[in-house]
């Protein structure tokens, strides 16, 4: 008998395992009370998973197996702040915009000499303002320091760097 035929009896297909069972064997439980997803993570630590091979994203799956469907353009969103956590009691729904503000308001936000496409620092900032303090020209500061305008303007009406 060949190697072939003796696995004849499988066919070939895979046991289909219940999608419950599936998600509560990817998760460990962290002193937080955080769920974490074990499986299949993006870049970002967001955890990755499928229902009848659609591809979802892990909280997404938890919500809708926990609560219900997620209404169009709702976001399902973390209290916890943990990218990998399926616990449904860390989530909730949102808009983007909700969304957008969470990451605000929790200090999330990317900002200032973080941001990779910013090319003013803080010191920059802080010369910018001096300068204007003496009384010299938005266009004038731009021109010396090879800026734009409107990269002095923001500044200078508190558009950008606020909190500096």
């Amino acid at each position: 008998m060949s190697k072939r035929s003796s696995h004849s009896t499988n066919s070939g297909q895979f046991k289909k395992i219940p999608f419950e069972k599936r998600f509560y064997e990817s998760i460990l439980e962290d002193s937080k009370g955080c769920w974490i997803w074990q499986k299949c993570r993006d870049r970002d630590g967001y955890g990755r998973t499928s229902i009848d091979r659609k591809q979802i994203w892990a909280h997404r799956a938890s919500w809708v197996l926990h609560y219900s469907e997620i209404p169009r353009g709702l976001c399902v969103l973390h209290k916890c702040d943990n990218p990998p956590c399926v616990n449904p009691e860390h989530l909730f729904l949102g808009t983007n915009e909700d969304n957008m503000l969470d990451k605000i308001n929790k200090g999330r936000q990317t900002r200032g000499e973080l941001v990779n496409t910013n090319k003013i620092k803080e010191k920059d900032v802080l010369r910018i303002r001096a300068m204007l303090g003496r009384g010299l020209s938005g266009r004038e500061i731009a021109r010396r320091l090879g800026l734009k305008d409107h990269h002095i303007y923001d500044i200078k009406n508190r558009r950008s760097w606020r909190w500096l």
